[in-house]
This record gives C-alpha cells, sequence and structure tokens, in this order.
C-alpha cells in the first residue's frame, strides 16, 4: 500500500508541474488533415496493430484488485512513450490508468505493460508505417 502512495503522490506531483494531454485529435504540422487517436484497451492484448508515424496511441488498462500497471517496455524506437495518467472519475475497485504513446519511426515494437498484483501483463505489438 506504501507504494501505490508513493506512485500516486509522484504522479500527482508530474501531473500538476507538467500538466497532461488528454486523448484529444491532434493537428499535425503539416497541415494534413487531423488524425485519429488509436485508442486501445485491455481487450486489445495480444494483437498486431498498425499506426502512421506521428499518430498517438493511448492505452487505458483497469486493474481488478490490488497493484496496478507499471513503466511500459518498449523493444524498439518505433513508439515513443510520452506518459501515463489516472483519468478522472476513478472506481475505487478498479481504477484505471491511461498510457500515451506516439508512432515515431518507422518499424515494429512490442509494448508491455506489467502489473504490480494478479493482472496479466499487458502485450501488443504495433507496426509503424510511414505517412
Amino acid at each position: 500500500m506504501t507504494s501505490r502512495w508513493v506512485f500516486l503522490t509522484a504522479l500527482a506531483f508530474l501531473w500538476s508541474a507538467f500538466g497532461v494531454a488528454g486523448a484529444q485529435k491532434t493537428d499535425k504540422a503539416s497541415g494534413s488533415a487531423k488524425q485519429q487517436v488509436i485508442s486501445l484497451n485491455g481487450t486489445d492484448s495480444g494483437k498486431l496493430v498498425s499506426a502512421k508515424v506521428g499518430r498517438e496511441i493511448m492505452i487505458t488498462l483497469q486493474t481488478i484488485g490490488p497493484g496496478e500497471y507499471a513503466a511500459p517496455r518498449v523493444s524498439s524506437a518505433s513508439i515513443r512513450f510520452e506518459g501515463t495518467y489516472f483519468p478522472k472519475g476513478q472506481n475505487p475497485g478498479g481504477p484505471k490508468q491511461v498510457y500515451r504513446f506516439i508512432a515515431a519511426v518507422a518499424g515494429q515494437a512490442k509494448l508491455a505493460i506489467p502489473h504490480t498484483g494478479n493482472n496479466p501483463t499487458y502485450q501488443i505489438s504495433i507496426q509503424v508505417t510511414p505517412n
């Protein structure tokens, strides 16, 4: 419980210090049409997902029981981790965490987000394609 408190306190500090980017549509510098955010959740674990360079990827995971999802492991520079936050309106019996990534360069990355309790590790492969 102490580690959870420390984690939440640190997260709250970072959230207030740097702000949190919500899951919203983004307009790329190239002036092209707005790109949709790729929204994933726990049911997508084990899948292969395709994303174009520059696309934002949001993964929402819910904890059932004790523990929380930890820092993600990314296998290549194709995907860049941008941060995580706890969205408003949490359910104490099953809190949610949102992870934000950017498809950075063409290639493929395997992404794993381990859990500190009994929930399985979230795993997904992302194929990043050029614009």
